[in-house]
């Protein structure tokens, strides 16, 4: 959208936030998670230093890094959580409970 080497105008900054809010990916975020994202993309510089110049791939490039990150974290937080909700399970059930029709040893037996 604009060209490396030039500064960005108004005009400018206004067409890349209009063309990053129609991103299929950032409708999905909520405020504070866009917060963040600017705040680690231009305060922390996690993504990438502005050498040469500042774009609209530039924008994506960090955007498409933050949300891989963002999935990334919040894949490992529900598998946690999953591990912590089910760590006692094994522990509760014991195979003489058996499962939904009980113990294997009991379906033998009415079977025979």
């Amino acid at each position: 959208m604009l060209p490396q080497q030039r500064a960005i105008s108004v005009q400018g900054i206004v067409n890349i936030a209009s063309s990053f809010a129609e991103h299929p990916d950032v409708k999905n975020l909520s405020l504070s998670e866009m917060k963040s994202f600017f705040k680690m993309a231009f305060q922390q510089h996690r993504f990438g230093k502005i050498y040469a110049g500042f774009g609209y791939d530039t924008l994506i490039d960090w955007f498409n890094l933050f949300f891989e990150q963002r999935t990334q974290a919040v894949i490992e937080f529900r598998e946690n959580q999953h591990q912590q909700f089910t760590m006692f399970e094994k522990q509760r059930r014991t195979r003489s409970e058996g499962d939904a029709f009980g113990s294997v040893g009991e379906i033998i037996n009415r079977n025979i």
